[in-house]
């Protein structure tokens, strides 16, 4: 299995994309315009309620 194709199911499987029938074949779909992410550049403080969520 390919590394592009590993990648696909496991968005499939986050609900991040949706895998629909084209032809013989699967094309990724996407229902949405944008993902916002939020990372942080710093660790949480280890003594902090977010260090455990």
């Amino acid at each position: 299995m390919s590394q592009v194709h590993r990648n696909l199911n496991e968005l499939e499987e986050l609900h991040l994309i949706e895998l629909v029938d084209d032809g013989q074949s699967k094309r990724p779909s996407v229902w949405y315009d944008a993902i916002d992410i939020d990372l942080p550049l710093v660790a949480p403080d280890e003594s902090s309620d977010e260090a455990t969520a």
